[in-house]
């Protein structure tokens, strides 16, 4: 569903350029605004909503579906990775050349040494996570910022503690974490390939890098739980290949050392083997027992009690960790499917306008940086009308200059305003000096828990770059950079001159 959402939200901030007219927007607000048909505990109306307006963008592409399909993640590759991690381990040497363990250089220890840095790094990973939100915490709180399209924050800007949180630097974390967005951008640009004659080029890639941008969290986990579950398996099948062949072959342990002498291999056995040892009961030799079994010396002796003290260690410290850590991220993956971490979670709430038409509403728009037309004027008030309630009250204030925001007098009164909208101009390039500087003034005179939206208008820069999708995509795109360091969910709309 959340797909689904993101989806929706995408089609219509695209405008009149996107997929979905007016009247189908009308039509699936009053569709998703009554009462469920079926029990009260039903899905939300904004769901409702969003679920009517997914079958009207799926009746006009048949194919839609499938290219969503194509953004998830791919049920055949766990089962996949999965069974060549067993089928590698069981075909590995474990043990080494000619049937004999080199007790010093035994390909396990090689597993063991690797899954021992790994969960080293991810500690490290964790502990470094730990710190930064602990030192966010430290620090004084923020100017309240505003809220989203419907009164609740959005998760990405900075309240959630992104680049503009004042914090340090926001690394993710490990290695899986920058390769996931990696491939979440690579996928993004391939699966935008449509065509630009429509325009679905634009709304379709803003879509893709939104889902793909909300689903990395779950991707991430998803990641972690199948590479910890294939470790656990390539070393418990490289076990259970080692006792195979044991049945059939005998296998000498012994060692071999250019630097090291007896007594100092006796003290690194016991550092490595030693818990083994004690769970076991299987003793370790001491020094003069590990001189007869130098290579050199001799053929060494049967490998079975050594074979089980490795067997133990790796159970012990790869195989089972690396099976916690993939209950854990499996656990992850269950929770962010069962709660979803929607960039916006106000797109899983009823729409501000449905009760009482707008009754009680007051909604104010404030252009800026641009003078609105007339004609604009009148097609701004009917589209607010529309989403407000035909009942709410709407005032448009005068342009203001972002020059002039910070001063007293350069804003209007918004203390009775119940819902705020600055209008930005598509052809205007957004800056963080103008256009920024609007939006946190806006955001420190707003009345706690009333919603400031943006809007931007298109219907110029259409005109002027008619035929030009790839303009229209960029300058979009541009825009919701912005506003997401404000945490603010782009609407791009067309005011166009009313009849």
């Amino acid at each position: 569903m959340a797909q689904r959402l993101l989806l929706v939200r995408a089609a219509e901030q695209a405008g009149e350029l996107g997929p979905l007219n007016r009247t189908d927007l009308e039509w699936a607000d009053r569709a998703g605004t009554g009462p469920p048909a079926g029990p009260a505990s039903g899905p939300p109306a904004a769901v409702r909503r969003a679920e009517r307006l997914f079958e009207r963008l799926v009746d006009r592409d048949p194919h839609l579906p499938r290219w969503l399909a194509g953004l998830r993640w791919p049920a055949w590759v766990g089962p996949i990775v999965i069974a060549g991690a067993g089928l590698a381990g069981m075909a590995s040497d474990a043990i080494g050349p000619a049937g004999r363990i080199n007790l010093l250089a035994a390909p396990l220890l090689g597993v063991l040494a690797w899954n021992l840095a790994v969960m080293a790094s991810t500690g490290a990973a964790s502990a470094r996570q730990a710190w930064r939100t602990a030192w966010r915490h430290s620090r004084p709180a923020a100017p309240a910022s505003s809220a989203s399209s419907h009164g609740e924050p959005q998760a990405g800007g900075p309240q959630a503690g992104g680049p503009q949180a004042g914090g340090p630097p926001s690394g993710r974390g490990s290695w899986l974490a920058h390769a996931v967005d990696r491939a979440a951008r690579w996928q993004s640009r391939i699966r935008s390939e449509v065509s630009p004659a429509t325009g679905a080029v634009d709304w379709r890639s803003r879509f893709a890098a939104d889902w793909l941008r909300a689903s990395a969290p779950l991707t991430r986990a998803r990641a972690r739980a199948l590479l910890h579950s294939a470790a656990a398996v390539l070393a418990g099948s490289m076990l259970a290949g080692l006792y195979l062949r044991g049945l059939a072959f005998e296998f000498r342990a012994g060692w071999e050392s250019t630097f090291l002498d007896a007594p100092a291999v006796h003290t690194l056995l016991s550092l490595v083997l030693g818990p083994a040892s004690a769970l076991s009961g299987i003793p370790l030799p001491d020094a003069g027992q590990l001189a007869l079994l130098r290579f050199d010396r001799g053929p060494g002796e049967n490998a079975g009690p050594w074979i089980h003290l490795l067997a133990i260690t790796i159970a012990l410290f790869a195989v089972a960790p690396r099976a916690l850590m993939a209950l854990a991220a499996a656990q992850t993956v269950r929770r962010l499917r069962a709660d979803f971490p929607l960039p916006d979670p106000a797109l899983r709430q009823d729409p501000v306008a449905a009760p009482g038409d707008g009754v009680g509403q007051r909604v104010l728009a404030v252009p800026c940086g641009w003078r609105i037309s007339a004609s604009a004027s009148r097609a701004l008030a009917d589209e607010l009308r529309r989403t407000a309630g035909s009942a709410a009250e709407i005032a448009i204030a005068a342009s203001i200059a972002p020059e002039q925001a910070d001063e007293p007098q350069g804003l209007p009164v918004l203390s009775d305003a119940s819902r705020v909208i600055v209008v930005f101009n598509l052809s205007a390039t957004p800056e963080r000096e103008t256009h920024g500087r609007c939006l946190l003034a806006l955001q420190h005179r707003m009345v706690r828990g009333a919603p400031l939206e943006a809007w931007i208008d298109g219907a110029a820069f259409a005109s002027r770059f008619a035929g030009q999708p790839q303009r229209l995509a960029e300058r979009q795109a541009a825009w919701q950079d912005l506003l997401r360091e404000y945490s603010l969910p782009a609407r791009f709309v067309h005011l166009e001159p009313t009849a």
